[in-house]
């Protein structure tokens, strides 16, 4: 019974094309995602899954995003650890991105981190 506004489009984004693309099933961590998010959010939440091990195709276009955020950021890691292919960090690292520079991050996160 609780009514909220339409936010697709406007604070929820869906990542897909209609065609085989490289990078398609990698949704909001791979390469579809367009520089208009780079810097633009004053707040990103989220809940990425946990899952490790995944085996999810083109996980060589995650790292590559990940190697260029951390270098975007002046990091001296150029490929910072993902440790089994977990999906957690890249989550984080991409909402690294979106995020102002003053902005805020709010992740539900393994306790492992």
């Amino acid at each position: 019974k609780l009514k909220f506004k339409d936010l697709r489009g406007k604070v929820l984004h869906r990542v897909q094309v209609e065609n085989e693309t490289e990078g398609t099933e990698l949704g909001s961590l791979g390469p579809l995602v367009g520089d208009e998010h780079v810097g633009r959010y004053d707040l990103v939440i989220g809940n990425p899954p946990w899952a490790s091990g995944t085996g999810l195709q083109d996980w060589n276009l995650v790292r590559a995003t990940v190697s260029r955020i951390a270098a975007g950021r002046k990091i001296s890691i150029t490929s910072p650890p993902l440790p089994n292919e977990g999906l957690d960090l890249p989550f984080v690292w991409r909402a690294m991105e979106w995020a102002k520079p003053d902005g805020q991050i709010a992740f539900a996160l393994h306790a492992r981190l």
